[in-house]
């Protein structure tokens, strides 16, 4: 379903399931909202029958006891849950503060697991699933339906815009679900406003824009969602309301193919900055397994359990920016990309969750009865990565867009253990072209026909597409 936000096509609308089940990035509910189309709803009747109940319970019963022997399900699965991290591993790898102009922040004891525990109502579970994830938080019982926690929302709504108040990220989150509106887009439409108001370039009127814990969340949302004054622009996104400022204001916007980006620090972690960069969708946080979980020095002690099948044989710091990189990055992707294709969670599955690739090749044969492998699961990936970018370049959105906001080029990042680091523009985009070369696609990013026909999308009704992008 939509809420209020998708019907007034804000454009980070989302659409959400049981309440607080989000798919967030690039603006689904402000599409269905353009279409008038309220909801899609489900009515019972007789599901197509799979090809091994058996094994289907059976592989269910497996994953429900080997997840209890995996450090990051279970982090996942005990409470506070997943979606409060920036007391952890966001120090270690650098936090997105006030916009990314800086990493120093001194109320990271602010979001410890205990700041939370006052505020926990409930789980909010996936079918099926018995690692349950997502922990509902809200200030009201009444609202604890809604509050189903990402992990993008408390590092959008809390540093990023420079509030330190727990309990008003969790009312935002809330509120965000309520209305249909993507917490991280919200957060990062925001943070851009404040650094226009703070550099002169834009009047707040009669709301508290500062970065601290005082910014005026709640109005903020409101008017967003309903198109209210100043929330009327902040609704198209950072990127549309840059230009609506002009004099200046594109610096302010952490944006990539118009899609906000993140609180996960890039700078610091390659892999991440080379898929928010190169993905057709733009930034999202799940893009590939984080470079933190190879590190050197602070990676989860079981990372390369289920990565050497992919071809990632030893760990790399994470701030390092490198062929070998690239060649991570792609396996990496393309793992998640095969992940998504087939329906399943990235969190529950390879590199560093409890789903090897043979797993999901047995998963997927007891449902449809076709015997695949890992090879082809991979082979899925690659074929939904190649159409995504087809579509991407037959719409204008072409190799100029797959790079990075200047700041990530030009500043430092000032504070944590990985203070100093910074992505070097040339290298960096050397890498953008090993990238594209590794994939099969051409020096302007279009896959070759050689690529698509090796894949077999030739045989798929996307002729025209091909086509109109592969002359």
């Amino acid at each position: 379903i939509i809420g209020p936000a998708g019907e007034n096509r804000v454009r980070f609308a989302n659409v959400v399931c049981d309440r607080c089940h989000q798919a967030s990035r690039v603006g689904i509910g402000a599409i269905m909202g353009s279409k008038k189309i309220k909801a899609v709803v489900l009515v019972g009747g007789q599901l197509p029958p799979a090809a091994d109940p058996n094994r289907i319970r059976q592989i269910g019963e497996w994953y429900a006891e080997a997840m209890k022997k995996n450090v990051l399900s279970m982090w996942q699965h005990d409470r506070p849950g997943f979606g409060v991290w920036i007391h952890t591993h966001g120090i270690d790898a650098a936090l997105c503060v006030n916009n990314f102009q800086t990493s120093f922040c001194d109320y990271t004891d602010d979001f410890a697991p205990e700041k939370f525990a006052p505020y926990y109502q409930k789980e909010s579970n996936c079918p099926s699933c018995p690692n349950n994830c997502i922990k509902c938080y809200a200030t009201n019982p009444e609202n604890a339906g809604s509050g189903g926690l990402h992990q993008e929302a408390i590092g959008a709504l809390g540093p990023n815009i420079g509030n330190s108040s727990v309990a008003k990220i969790i009312d935002a989150n809330t509120r965000c679900n309520e209305l249909g509106m993507d917490p991280n887009s919200l957060g990062f439409t925001i943070s851009f406003a404040q650094e226009c108001v703070q550099k002169g370039l834009l009047d707040p009127g009669d709301l508290n824009m500062t970065f601290s814990s005082q910014v005026d969340l709640d109005h903020l949302i409101e008017r967003i969602a309903y198109r209210q004054g100043l929330g009327d622009t902040l609704a198209e996104g950072a990127w549309r309301a840059a230009k609506i400022v002009g004099s200046g204001a594109e610096t302010c916007a952490m944006t990539v193919k118009k899609n906000e980006l993140t609180a996960t620090e890039c700078r610091s972690q390659t892999n991440l900055a080379l898929g928010y960069a190169t993905a057709a969708c733009g930034p999202r946080y799940d893009i590939c397994e984080h470079d933190w979980d190879f590190d050197v020095k602070v990676g989860w002690s079981h990372t390369l359990d289920l990565s050497r099948t992919i071809g990632i044989q030893e760990r790399i710091p994470m701030e390092y920016l490198g062929l070998d990189k690239v060649r991570n990055y792609k396996a990496l992707n393309t793992l998640w990309s095969a992940v998504d294709a087939l329906g399943l969670c990235v969190f529950a599955t390879a590199p560093t969750r409890i789903y090897s690739l043979e797993k999901m090749a047995d998963l997927f044969a007891a449902i449809t009865g076709f015997e695949v492998s890992s090879h082809e699961i991979m082979r899925l990936g690659e074929m939904k990565n190649n159409i995504s970018r087809l579509y991407n370049i037959r719409e204008g959105i072409g190799p100029e867009c797959d790079t990075l906001p200047d700041r990530f080029f030009e500043r430092e990042i000032d504070a944590g253990n990985l203070a100093g680091n910074k992505l070097d523009r040339e290298s960096f985009h050397a890498c953008v072209a090993f990238y594209y070369d590794m994939m099969g696609w051409d020096e302007r990013g279009i896959p070759k026909k050689s690529t698509l026909y090796d894949l077999g999308l030739n045989a798929l009704p996307i002729q025209n597409l091909i086509d109109s992008v592969c002359k």
